[in-house]
């Protein structure tokens, strides 16, 4: 059994090593910006009701835009196209359009430590789903083109959002690291994959180490 020190230190770990690959992201105040719309969308206990229903059919909209091209989903055009960044034309409009849509479907919560690395979150969702055939899906998603990267992440976050274990996930790193997807030297699916590995190498050495101590 991990202790809640030893679950510390192993996460603490994992950020170190997890996040050893360059970060050559899409950095940018545009992108932050953007993702700080989003996140005042989520509901909190201090609003007004009529705040927070507002704030749910906002969620609602931008939820009709899944698996649907930018602007297919007319419902998401009054929360959406107010708070897109300048410059975001193709593939960048689409990946805003994209993680509105995943934000919605699996806003997070207030408060809530985020992992900056999707690879991780990922390793997450197998732990708790138990499923076999997660893996395999982390490495088609790997080795997806960027044409079918929507359809990925959209089946990878709505398993998260059905499981009973919280997963979060930092979305101003998600939308940097989709911008830079097509990148010639693939560091993102490096950066995915070293996060993935890296940490199912400290938990599976952490599990062991416990296990013998307790002999």
């Amino acid at each position: 059994m991990t202790t809640p020190r030893a679950a510390s230190s192993q996460n603490a770990a994992i950020q170190t090593m997890a996040g050893a690959v360059d970060d050559r992201s899409n950095t940018g105040e545009e992108v932050n910006a953007f993702i700080a719309q989003l996140l005042r969308l989520t509901p909190a206990e201090h609003d007004a009701p009529q705040e927070r229903s507002r704030k749910r059919a906002a969620l609602a909209a931008l939820r009709r835009g899944l698996g649907k091209a930018p602007g297919a989903a007319t419902e998401m055009l009054p929360y959406i196209v107010p708070i897109l960044p300048e410059n975001a034309y193709g593939w960048r409009e689409q990946a805003c359009y994209l993680v509105a849509s995943l934000f919605a479907l699996y806003r997070p919560e207030r408060g809530e430590q985020v992992e900056p690395n999707f690879g991780v979150a990922y390793l997450r969702l197998i732990e708790a789903t138990k499923s076999d055939s997660t893996e395999r899906r982390f490495l088609a998603l790997l080795d997806a083109p960027r044409d079918s990267l929507p359809d990925h992440l959209r089946h990878a976050i709505g398993q998260m959002a059905a499981t009973n274990r919280r997963i979060p996930i930092d979305w101003r790193s998600l939308l940097k690291d989709i911008l830079s997807w097509d990148a010639d030297d693939r560091w993102v699916q490096r950066k995915w994959a070293k996060g993935f590995y890296t940490a199912r190498t400290i938990r599976t050495t952490t599990t062991d180490s416990a296990n013998h101590d307790a002999r």
